[in-house]
């Protein structure tokens, strides 16, 4: 008995103890755009300060609430869209955000005639800190070809070290 409790010490003074870390990491969705309605009025207004260009078309607005949080939002589209994109998030307060532009670079991304990301034009990501709840406004002619882009974190226990019990023991030399 003293013989194998004696073996079962060195052998745990050998195997490696992992230590564990909590980390979030981000991770990508793209998601259906969301039931549409016309924009009214009073969002129109909004809409058109808050974009650089003027909003000539008709608008539409898009809502939907997420069960897990999401930080950045951004939105897909299978050609250049016609009209600024704009979104908003709800505030922790229950109120809504300001609109804000979602910018297009065509200077980002896979080099023209590469083959690379080929019919896929996307807006850069907004961060809006953690939100569950948010609302696109575009123009009527692109929601046939928009899709949302949520980032989202979630918590991954990983491995950070793995060393022997051994030298688990020893300080480091620096």
């Amino acid at each position: 008995m003293v013989a194998a409790i004696v073996v079962l010490g060195v052998i745990f003074a050998l195997l490696p103890t992992p230590q564990f870390q909590v980390l979030d990491l981000p991770f990508g969705v793209r998601v259906e755009l969301p039931e549409t309605r016309p924009a009214v009025a009073s969002e129109l207004a909004a809409q058109a300060a808050a974009a650089e260009e003027p909003l000539v078309g008709d608008r539409v607005v898009a809502a939907a609430e997420e069960p897990d949080s999401f930080s950045m939002i951004g939105v897909a589209f299978d050609r250049a869209p016609s009209e600024p994109v704009l979104a908003r998030v709800r505030e922790d307060d229950g109120t809504w955000s300001e609109w804000n532009e979602l910018e297009q670079s065509l200077d980002d991304g896979p080099d023209p005639g590469t083959g690379e990301g080929e019919g896929l034009i996307a807006t850069e990501p907004l961060w809006v800190g953690s939100a569950t709840e948010y609302e696109l406004s575009l123009a009527a002619a692109d929601e046939s070809i928009a899709e949302v882009a949520l980032i989202k974190e979630r918590a991954e226990r990983v491995v950070t070290e793995s060393v022997s019990m051994a030298e688990a023991s020893i300080p480091a030399p620096f």
